[in-house]
Parts: C-alpha cells; structure tokens; sequence
C-alpha cells in the first residue's frame, strides 16, 4: 500500500497543479481510476468509483475522446513510473 499513497501524493504534488482547473476533476477521476487499482477494462474500473453505471461509461468516454488527456496520459504513466519500456497499454471500451 506504500506505493499506491507514493502514487498518490506525486500526482497531487506534482502533476495536479500543472493542470488547468477546470479539467482537475476529470483527471482526477481518470486518475483513481486508471492508476490506483488493478486495471480490468475502462467500464469494470470506472464502475468500481460511480454507482451508476451508464454514469460511470459517460464519464470515461467523455475523459478519454479529449485530445488534452490524450497527450496527458502516456505522460502521467511515465512519471509515476507505472509503465515501462516495451510495456503494451490498450484502452478497450468493451464490457
């Protein structure tokens, strides 16, 4: 559990406040989604954190079709050392 509140505290200290206000929640969202638990697919992770889940489905959708996440993600995985070199990331919206 000491590298998930490693994780946690980098993101907040050093990555959240180089992002634009008013898309914090929403990376926050992909974030705790996406980094801090096993990943089974975008729609099983994202249910896990909304109760809803065509609300949960929306709110992935709508975080990764932005063009700026998709340039902030490979990014966010390379600093908190979540992926390494060779590492296959697929992003399947899938059930």
């Amino acid at each position: 559990m000491r590298i998930l509140y490693t994780t946690a505290v980098h993101f907040q200290r050093q990555i959240l406040p180089r992002i634009q206000s008013k898309w914090r929640p929403r990376v926050t969202f992909g974030f705790h989604a996406l980094c801090l638990q096993p990943l089974m697919s975008l729609n099983a992770n994202v249910r896990a954190l909304a109760h809803k889940r065509k609300t949960a489905e929306s709110k992935i959708y709508r975080l990764t079709k932005t063009q700026r996440f998709q340039q902030w993600f490979p990014t966010l995985l390379q600093q908190l050392q979540l992926v390494q070199s060779g590492d296959v990331i697929n992003i399947d919206f899938s059930d």
